[in-house]
């Protein structure tokens, strides 16, 4: 409080022992008391150490005890609170990080919930100032900020389910070491309601210290990596086939071991024919001739309507930052080409993400609902669950 100081000894002496103390520099600490000496307030170091503030504090209370009067006890420490993520780098990219802008006093959710719900995470801080008058803080000289104790943040309860998330985390690294794999991700999804049980990224970072963090670790891949699916796409095919009525579960159709689609041969990965199958043995054997055959069956129009109401092309709306859109290439555009109906019905030649696959899968299984994912089940405010 630099006007309660008398004189310009009081104040070298209180920037002598919080050097001393905290290494806080005594010249900079002099010139703010000496400059704001009108302020109730003023801020003499954004943040200091655990340790650092015990010190100052026994030492208050010896020069309390003492006399009770002296400069340094004209210093108040305000606690600021921290975030800490006790799972580490479990589910570190669905939480997400919080960085430091500009000083240790003002944080900003940077990925995951801590960025998509980071207004109402956020801890709101106090102003108290006399002797001059502010409209806003952003006019504030930094060094003038007062900060009086925080209003904490809100809460969140997320539908993360803690052993499903831990057994998604090692099956992950299990199969990034059996297939010696760089990169991959695990989502666990209820078709029922989209809530997301678990989702697992690796490599994945400690969100405690953010500067250590490789950022394409950061990136949470399950809604912003894209990529071809491959051979899971020809469910999406069936399913549309399916629904349309164009095929039956048991109607027949005979695969030649290949099949022209516009300017493109299309042939089966083993390069076999395998005769006359239904839908459930072309699944089985991944027979890409006879996928290619439900799309041509489906039509240009109708397939890439299938799509759109499977949830591909856009995002699926997640409560999480960073969500991407994925690429469908579709008639009528420069780039398409009627051979990019055969091979996208087989999942190549059009990109998706994580999330987008996993929730198509799921409107099969819950019977044809779209859902829109989700990691918050709940918010708590002032106590209450809402």
């Amino acid at each position: 409080t630099p006007s309660y100081f008398r004189s310009e000894e009081e104040r070298m002496e209180a920037a002598r022992l919080l050097e001393e103390l905290a290494g806080i520099p005594a010249a900079e600490t002099f010139n703010l008391l000496s400059t704001y000496a009108d302020l109730k307030f003023v801020r003499l170091a954004p943040a200091i150490s655990l340790e650092a503030g015990r010190r100052i504090l026994e030492e208050q209370a010896i020069l309390a005890e003492e006399s009770g009067v002296h400069p340094l006890l004209n210093v108040t420490l305000t606690p600021t609170p921290q975030r800490y993520y006790p799972e580490r780098a479990v589910g570190a990219q669905v939480v997400g990080s919080l960085a430091i802008l500009g000083d240790a006093a003002w944080t900003q959710g940077v990925s995951g919930i801590e960025d998509y719900y980071d207004q109402y995470l956020r801890k709101r801080d106090g102003v108290g100032l006399t002797g001059r008058s502010f409209s806003k803080l952003s006019e504030l000289p930094a060094d003038v900020r007062r900060f009086l104790p925080s209003v904490a943040g809100k809460d969140l309860i997320l539908t993360l389910d803690r052993n499903v998330q831990w057994i998604a985390e090692e099956e992950l690294q299990w199969a990034l070491t059996q297939f010696r794999a760089q990169s991959g991700t695990i989502i666990v999804m209820d078709p029922r309601t989209g809530e997301i049980l678990a989702m697992a990224n690796s490599p994945t970072f400690d969100p405690n210290d953010l500067s250590k963090a490789d950022m394409a670790a950061v990136q949470n891949t399950a809604i912003s990596a894209q990529y071809e699916p491959g051979s899971v796409f020809k469910m999406i095919t069936a399913a549309a086939a399916l629904d349309s009525g164009v095929v039956t579960p048991t109607q027949t159709l005979t695969d030649t071991g290949s099949i022209a689609v516009g300017q493109r041969v299309i042939l089966n990965s083993d390069r076999v024919a395998h005769g006359v199958v239904d839908m459930t043995e072309a699944l089985a054997r991944s027979l890409n001739v006879i996928t290619a055959q439900w799309a041509l069956m489906l039509g240009q129009k109708q397939f890439y309507q299938y799509l759109e109401r499977f949830g591909f092309g856009q995002v699926t709306e997640v409560d999480l930052a960073d969500e991407v859109y994925g690429l469908i290439k579709r008639p009528g555009t420069l780039d398409w080409s009627l051979s990019d109906l055969g091979t996208n019905s087989f999942g190549q030649g059009l990109a998706v993400t994580p999330i987008q696959m996993a929730n198509a899968i799921a409107s099969i299984a819950n019977g044809g609902k779209l859902m829109r994912p989700y990691i918050v089940k709940a918010r708590v405010l002032d106590g209450q669950v809402q």
